[in-house]
């Protein structure tokens, strides 16, 4: 059973991180940008 739901999932999973891994690791980056340049610029 456990592996039928983890087929069943697979698909939907793959879809919400297609549409929501661009955004997530974009504004990762811009935190950490900001933590590196905030310190360069005191």
């Amino acid at each position: 059973m456990e592996d039928t739901v983890a087929e069943l999932l697979r698909p939907m999973l793959r879809e919400w991180l297609d549409n929501n891994m661009p955004r997530i690791v974009e504004k990762a980056m811009r935190v950490e940008m900001a933590s590196i340049v905030k310190p360069a610029g005191k």
